[in-house]
């Protein structure tokens, strides 16, 4: 996703910057230059956007799993180890 939105900002800052460079006529040469610059400069920007972005939805579906697994009631894990056989007690030779 980040590399995506890297790419297409990268491709706006270009367009934009080359659109209005050679809107005021501009040399060609300083608009190919600025518009190069314009689409590195957009796509780190894009790449840190989108690395952002990866980052709040990993840890907005962590979230979300973890909320839709129920934890056991704690009624349930009482009568549990109420049921479960007492530890053997140590040999008389042991310590505990």
């Amino acid at each position: 996703m980040s590399r995506a939105l890297g790419a297409a900002l990268g491709m706006l800052g270009f367009a934009v910057t080359l659109i209005a460079g050679l809107w005021v006529h501009n040399p060609v040469e300083r608009t190919l230059v600025r518009a190069l610059l314009s689409a590195v400069i957009f796509v780190v920007i894009g790449l840190l956007l989108g690395g952002a972005i990866e980052l709040v939805f990993a840890e907005y579906l962590a979230a979300r799993r973890r909320a839709s697994t129920p934890d056991p009631p704690a009624g349930a894990r009482a009568s549990r180890d109420k049921d479960s056989p007492p530890p053997p007690a140590p040999e008389s030779g042991e310590t505990a």
